[in-house]
């Protein structure tokens, strides 16, 4: 019993080490306040953030090029309105070169009827109130029903709005403030199409070159799934016959069609070969086809599930 109460230590006694050191005594011990750990730099952390959002930054770097450019052609080439060619500039741009062609064709064809039909209903009709009402809503409704037929004619509806209204409040100026409206409208498109061209161009065919392979992979990976479950016995998962049936099928459709707007508005851009794109294509495609017989006979077989 005495030595067990030797090897005891008093309650208030101080225990040595960290484990059961006071909570009082182990500062006054260390003598040092715990630091917390040192945040990234600055420097680091807009690196980290412009690699994130890389494309963003292009993009966002491209519009205000493209909105200082419409302004400075406007200036320099004396229009009334100069500062409007920035507006339809910045209203041109796209994220890539293939939509940023498209949406200039379609703006400028858009001008051009919209401007004609603004022209003769100017010089046809009185500029009255009453009148100026009555033309809006006839040409405003043809115009409707030319979107309805194919979406590029909007910009025929926005071109006699806007037209139709300062041109008949012009009076004897009418022909010199549609111009004036066009060249506005047809410098803004240049501007647009020039920036996206020319600074940092995203191209749509890169897009499906990448889409195209990461497909092919796909089609590996179920293809090993497909066989793994055939050699064990086991049901094929449902995740991947989704795939095969469904997700797959929907994305090589969405790759034909960007392949299509491609080669209808970048081509005549950028002299590439895309033949290699559209052979990969179909071979995806095919791999896809050969996928699902593998499913069917499968099932037929019992020794799979769809």
């Amino acid at each position: 019993m005495a030595m067990l109460a030797q090897q005891i230590p008093p309650e208030n006694a101080p225990v040595s080490g960290k484990e059961g050191a006071s909570p009082e005594a182990v500062p006054e011990q260390a003598g040092l306040k715990r630091r917390r750990p040192a945040s990234l730099p600055v420097r680091q952390r807009l690196l980290s953030f412009s690699r994130r959002h890389r494309e963003r930054i292009k993009y966002a770097v491209k519009m205000g090029i493209v909105a200082v450019l419409g302004y400075w052609v406007g200036v320099f080439t004396g229009l009334t309105n100069g500062f409007l060619v920035a507006l339809y500039a910045v209203v041109g741009m796209q994220l890539n070169v293939a939509d940023s062609v498209e949406s200039c064709i379609n703006r400028l064809i858009g001008t051009l009827i919209g401007a004609v039909m603004a022209y003769l209903a100017i010089i046809i009709f009185p500029h009255s109130t009453l009148s100026i009402t009555l033309q809006l809503f006839g040409l405003l409704a043809i115009c409707g029903l030319m979107i309805h037929y194919q979406e590029r004619y909007r910009m025929v509806a926005i071109t006699v709005s806007i037209l139709l209204v300062t041109g008949a409040m012009s009076g004897d100026n009418s022909l010199r403030v549609c111009l004036e409206r066009v060249a506005e409208i047809v410098l803004g498109i240049a501007c647009s199409f020039t920036v996206s061209a020319l600074v940092w161009p995203r191209r749509l065919s890169d897009e499906v070159s990448d889409s195209v392979r990461r497909g092919h992979v796909e089609c590996l990976e179920h293809y090993r799934k497909i066989i793994d479950c055939f050699i064990s016995g086991e049901p094929v998962p449902a995740e991947v016959s989704q795939a095969v049936y469904i997700t797959m099928p929907g994305k090589i459709w969405k790759d034909k069609e960007k392949l299509n707007k491609t080669l209808r508005n970048e081509a005549p851009v950028y002299q590439a070969d895309y033949t290699l794109v559209d052979k990969l294509l179909m071979s995806q495609d095919r791999t896809v086809e050969s996928l699902k017989g593998v499913l069917d006979a499968m099932s037929n077989m019992g020794t799979g599930e769809l």
